[in-house]
């Protein structure tokens, strides 16, 4: 109604939705205002629209170019979300920020006024936050620094997001704010984390709800594999660079005890596609908690089994160790957080990845 009604007032207004309905139609991200940081998206969209726009124009077209931001976009999970929502036409101006990947969009998370003004000048609308320390054994050794990345960072998103109408924040958490005592756990469960990584997740899950009440979600993940760019880039290829690191029949120790549900990143970015798109057509109905993870379960050994016979290694000297962690130095882990997944299910959600089909990105990784 808007464009057929308004398309015959002057040649200006005229030529402005044209050119409006054509960025409507390519979702895309030409008249980003921040000109030095790459967006993903269409290049090519300036050729297809013609030279000579006029300035009320370009800022007519800008008006509606708000941005979806992924963080941690270089990780592997951050990878995957970027490449799902770059390609979904729901979304407009994705941007892939990084600490200092060349190429990308980078932020120092932990800088205030950074992130506010990337943030401002991207005009971003909905924020996914990827970005975090997440080894355990890392944190224990550096605890500000992750607190700094895994909690504070997101006071800087809700303040800003605060004054942005509709705007929405997807916090990516973990399933290590469990103990792992007690599985399943539902979404509404009270989590009780022992180790500071799950702790951090857990008062940054807490600080997000309270402080952005109906424009915040939280999505709690497992152990995470897909295409990695090294080997030891997740905690599942580093069992496959173990394995490959390990002499030839010399006996290895495989954890046995704890139990996991490794979940391929493809899966998790569809679930969060799903997500925002859902939140784009009901936004007071997508907030809160959700849990995502593939129904598999596996602790480090069986998954060292399956990437044994994807390579065609022998594993009779693969070591079952069935017993529980007795201290050391590294951070506890919990034993089993198994998570409910029934509010993703409900919005239409499916786990398509077996961990053995999966897994064939690590394995074709080092063929």
């Amino acid at each position: 109604m808007f464009l057929s009604a308004a398309a015959g007032s002057g040649s200006v207004a005229s030529t402005t939705l044209r050119r409006l309905s054509v960025l409507i139609a390519v979702s895309n991200d030409e008249f980003a205002t921040d000109e030095a940081a790459p967006i993903v998206g269409d290049s090519d969209l300036a050729a297809q629209l013609g030279a000579g726009s006029a300035d009320d124009e370009h800022s007519c077209l800008r008006t509606i170019g708000m941005s979806t931001i992924v963080t941690g976009a270089s990780g592997l999970l951050g990878r995957a979300v970027l490449a799902a929502l770059s390609v979904d036409d729901s979304f407009r101006n994705v941007q892939g920020w990084t600490y200092s990947r060349p190429g990308s969009v980078q932020v120092n998370l932990t800088d205030g006024a950074a992130v506010r003004s990337a943030l401002t000048k991207a005009q971003a609308k909905f924020i996914v936050h990827c970005a975090a320390i997440r080894r355990p054994d890392e944190i224990k050794n550096d605890e500000q620094l992750a607190e700094n990345l895994n909690v504070r960072s997101n006071e800087f998103f809700c303040d800003y997001l605060k004054e942005v109408p509709d705007g929405f924040l997807l916090y990516i958490s973990t399933d290590y704010v469990f103990d792992g005592k007690n599985p399943p756990y539902g979404s509404d469960d009270t989590p009780n984390a022992i180790n500071k990584y799950g702790q951090q997740k857990i008062a940054a899950e807490k600080f997000i709800l309270e402080t952005l009440p109906g424009k915040s979600a939280i999505l709690r993940v497992p152990i995470l594999y897909g295409p990695v760019e090294y080997l030891a880039e997740g905690a599942v290829d580093e069992v496959l660079k173990a394995l490959l690191n390990n002499p030839p029949n010399k006996p290895i120790q495989l954890d046995h005890y704890h139990l996991r549900y490794p979940t391929h990143v493809k899966d998790i970015a569809s679930a969060i596609a799903l997500i925002l798109r859902k939140r784009l057509e009901a936004p007071g109905d997508i907030k809160g908690i959700y849990q995502w993870r593939a129904d598999e379960q596996l602790t480090k050994y069986d998954m060292a089994i399956i990437m044994a016979e994807q390579l065609g290694l022998p594993h009779e000297h693969y070591v079952a160790n069935t017993s529980a962690p007795s201290g050391g130095d590294s951070a506890a882990r919990p034993h089993n957080c198994c998570m409910k997944t029934d509010r993703l299910h409900e919005l239409g959600a499916k786990i398509a990845i077996s961990f053995p089909e999966g897994i064939r990105d690590l394995t074709e990784h080092v063929k």
